[in-house]
C-alpha cells in the first residue's frame, strides 16, 4: 500500500519526523525522517549545443545538487502542432554528481532543435527551465 503526502513548506533545513495516520488520532511510530534541502536551480549548461546522435557531455552548473541515486537530467523537447497544441517529448538520463554546484549529463539522441534541460535530485521535483 502506498500513501502520497505533500510536504508543507519549512524554513528549517533540519530533518523532521514523518509519521502517518489514517484517522488523525493514532500515528505510526516508525521514526522516519523527512529532510528539507536547498531549492535546486540550474544557472548554466555547457556546451549549449550538441549533435543529434547524442553522446555530448553536458556540464550543468547551479545550486543545490545532491549526490543522490535519483539525480537525473531531463531533456525536454516541445513540439507545436496546431491541431493538438503542444506536446512534450522527454528524455531522461542519469547525472553524475561532481559537487553541490556541478553535475554532468550525457545528452541523448534526439531530433535537431531546441531542448530544455532540467534537473531532479529526488526523481519527483524538477528545476524550472529558463
Amino acid at each position: 500500500t502506498k500513501m502520497y503526502c505533500v510536504a508543507p513548506s519549512s524554513i528549517e533545513m533540519q530533518p523532521k519526523p514523518l509519521e502517518v495516520s489514517s484517522d488523525c488520532k493514532l500515528f505510526s511510530t516508525s521514526n522516519h525522517q523527512f529532510k528539507y534541502v536547498q531549492d535546486t536551480r540550474v544557472h548554466h549548461i555547457d556546451p549549449s549545443w550538441g549533435i543529434d546522435t547524442g553522446g555530448t557531455t553536458i556540464h550543468v552548473s547551479g545550486v543545490g545538487f545532491i549526490d543522490s541515486k535519483h539525480l537525473k537530467c531531463r531533456f525536454r523537447r516541445s513540439i507545436v502542432d496546431n491541431r493538438t497544441s503542444t506536446a512534450k517529448n522527454d528524455y531522461f538520463v542519469m547525472a553524475l554528481w561532481r559537487s553541490s554546484s556541478l553535475i554532468e549529463c550525457i545528452a541523448p539522441p534526439t531530433f535537431p532543435g531546441h531542448v530544455e534541460v532540467e534537473v531532479t535530485i529526488n526523481g519527483q521535483d524538477w528545476t524550472a527551465s529558463g
